[in-house]
Order: structure tokens, then C-alpha cells, then sequence
């Protein structure tokens, strides 16, 4: 995609686009074959591939050094504000060698699964998936599943963008568990050339997945809570129960000055550790099948 400096005339930023595009078009008629396998080899390492690189940090040790050239930056009053503004004295050019960091390391990986279970409630996701070409079929009948589910532990939200905002720093905790999906929610085998995009919109950490484009916020929110004066008799009696919990939370109590002033968060982690803590809060729908689990789906 070009893009063409918005300070420069109209007639050059054109002309730029023109020359670009003619070059593309060029190349591409001459290397038409060679493009052509490429892409074929291309699209069955994608369909045949196990393990697929989510997001990339800098590697800071190792770079490039590109030869920079540009003009001293200097400041002077704003004529707006009356406060120091950066402008460039075009009369003092300069050139400088300067490290160029375009080495990259995997910071988040993923196993493909053999299926994806998406229930078909998501139909803004499942809507996306079909016109991006993505091979899927609906299950049949009522069916019990050993799966792969994620619950989403944490995550950071920035500003809305483009009518959505978006999450980041998404931390997930991976649980196996049998769940059942109904007849009409769409099963999707990893055996296809869309892989690239199956993992990169239904993985949720993923940097472009739908969960970091708020596609499934209903998940985050908790429907279930407690009263706390009626809470208080079930929350002591289910510690005389549960030995082993009430001793986690004697030692968090212990630990943590702040959780044993409050008796609201002390009420609050019983809670969450009691069988009456929403099973689902948190639980991403989309559900992982391995192996075995996803023949016959």
C-alpha cells in the first residue's frame, strides 16, 4: 500500500502512486509463474503447519544501520500557543548513518487446534468467517465435546477506534473440559488454506483476533452475584467444609495487609472459589478440539 507524505503537492504524491503501481504491474506480468508457485507452496504451508507465530517483539539485539537524511530539528515560539514548537531548518541538511531494528522474535505462539467450535450465537463472527472464505459446517445434533477452553484472566482496553476499542496484553488461563454445543453451531477444521486467518481472529490474544476487536465483550461481563448478609452463613459453612480453602485464604490474608482489612474481598474470593461463582464469566465460547476429540464432528 503506498502511502504518499501528506506535505507534499497533490500533482507529486499522484505522480508517486502512478509510478509505483506501474512498477507493481511490471513486475508482476514478468514473475507471473514464479508468483504463481509461490503462492501454491505458500498456501500449503499454511494448511499443513502446526505451530503459527501470533505476535513479534523487537529483537534489540541485532540491526541494520540505513543511511538517514534529513534536516536539524529545532525549536522556536509557536505563533498559536506562544510555547516552543519543533519545526526543520531546511537550511542545515545532514546524513547519518543510523541503526535500523527490523529483526523480530516470536513473542506469542499457538499450537493449532484439529477444530474450532464456534457457537452459532457469535453471528457477527461466524458472518466474518464465511466471507473470508473460511470452510465450516454446522453440527447436526446436541453434541458433547472434549475441549480445549480458554478464560480470559486479564487484559488492558485502549481508546474506541473506528467504533470499536480495542484490547491488549490479553492474559488467558487454558482449561480441558467437556462442554456441549447445540445443533446449528458451526464446526471448523484447520485443514484449509484460511488457517493464517482462523488462528489470528479466533486465538483471543492474538493482536487482530475478534476478542481484541470486542467482538465477544458479553463474556466479560458477570450476570451472577451475591448478597452479602445472605452470602456470610453459606461462605462460613462452605470454609468448615473446605479445609484446603480456607487455609489459601488464611495465607492471603497473611500476605496481603490490604485483602485482610477488606471484609468485602475476602466475600469476594470465597465466592469465587465456591461452586455458586458463575461457571461462564470469562469463558471464551470459541472452543479448541484436539486429536481425536474433533473426528465425526
Amino acid at each position: 500500500m503506498p502511502e504518499t507524505h501528506m506535505l507534499k503537492p497533490f500533482k507529486d504524491r499522484v505522480w508517486s502512486t502512478y509510478e509505483f503501481m506501474d512498477v507493481v504491474v511490471h513486475f508482476t506480468a514478468d514473475h507471473a509463474d514464479e508468483i504463481a508457485r509461490a503462492r501454491v507452496a505458500a498456501w500449503e504451508q499454511t494448511r499443513t503447519k502446526r505451530t503459527f507465530a501470533l505476535d513479534y517483539a523487537m529483537d534489540q539485539m541485532q540491526h541494520d544501520s540505513i543511511l538517514f537524511k534529513g534536516y536539524a530539528a529545532k525549536y522556536k515560539p509557536s505563533e498559536v500557543s506562544g510555547l516552543p514548537r519543533l519545526w526543520y531548518d531546511r537550511t542545515e541538511p545532514f546524513e547519518k548513518n543510523i541503526p535500523y531494528y527490523n529483526y523480530f522474535k516470536p513473542s506469542v505462539t499457538v499450537e493449532k487446534p484439529a477444530a474450532y467450535i464456534v457457537p452459532q450465537a457469535w453471528e457477527n463472527v461466524i458472518e466474518r468467517l464465511k466471507i473470508n472464505g473460511v470452510a465450516m459446517h454446522p453440527l447436526e445434533k446436541e453434541t458433547e465435546v472434549e475441549t480445549e477452553t480458554y478464560f480470559i484472566r486479564d487484559f488492558k482496553t485502549r481508546n474506541a477506534w473506528e467504533g470499536h476499542y480495542y484490547h491488549s496484553g490479553v492474559q488467558l488461563e487454558k482449561k480441558e473440559m467437556k462442554r456441549s454445543f447445540a445443533k446449528g453451531d458451526y464446526v471448523i477444521y484447520t485443514d484449509q488454506m484460511a488457517n493464517r486467518y482462523l488462528l489470528e481472529t479466533l486465538e483471543p490474544n492474538a493482536p487482530d483476533s475478534w476478542f481484541a476487536w470486542n467482538f465477544f465483550e458479553s463474556v466479560l461481563m458477570q450476570k451472577e452475584y451475591f448478597s452479602a448478609y445472605v452470602f456470610e452463613d453459606l461462605a462460613a459453612q462452605f470454609l468448615k467444609d473446605h479445609p484446603a480453602v480456607r487455609a489459601e485464604l488464611d495465607a492471603k490474608r497473611a500476605a496481603e495487609p490490604d485483602f485482610a482489612a477488606s471484609a468485602k474481598d475476602q466475600l469476594d474470593w470465597v465466592y469465587r472459589h465456591s461452586p455458586w461463582y458463575e461457571p461462564t464469566h470469562r469463558m471464551y465460547p470459541v472452543a479448541r478440539v484436539l486429536g481425536a476429540a474433533a473426528k465425526g464432528l
